[in-house]
């Protein structure tokens, strides 16, 4: 599995708008997928991961401050099982040894206990709770 910082903004775009994924992973003001465009912010981080010659997905991965830093994962199908775990533990490993981070926090929605346990299982802790962040 590889692991590499992406400009592409269309394969980008193509992953983060994958019918699979749009719907559930955005928030409730996100816009419609047609219109939807990737941030190009340079502090923001695309990390594309692959098996081979096989895309995954990606990670985009934002500093919030100098060493604390926010992951979205965004795996397509083909990555579900096995491989989340595995590309999960691989981006957070890179993320250590590319990035000034040192600290790596993500968010996911309490109904979500799949991305928990799997979060849980590369070493993650939960650390605190917000019941209001979406409508």
């Amino acid at each position: 599995m590889t692991f590499a910082r992406s400009f592409d903004y269309d394969a980008i775009r193509e992953v983060l708008t994958h019918p699979a994924l749009y719907d559930v992973c955005g928030d409730d003001f996100q816009p419609a997928r047609e219109a939807f465009e990737p941030r190009t912010d340079a502090a923001i981080w695309y990390v594309m991961a692959h098996d081979g010659d096989v895309l995954l997905g990606l990670f985009a991965i934002a500093p919030q401050n100098a060493i604390c830093w926010e992951l979205h994962t965004r795996l397509l199908p083909c990555a579900y099982g096995a491989k989340a775990r595995e590309a999960l533990a691989g981006v957070i490993a890179w993320v250590f040894a590319n990035t000034a981070c040192l600290r790596l926090v993500t968010f996911m929605p309490a109904y979500n206990r799949l991305a928990y346990k799997i979060g849980l299982r590369v070493g993650f802790t939960e650390y605190g709770r917000n019941p209001r962040s979406w409508m």
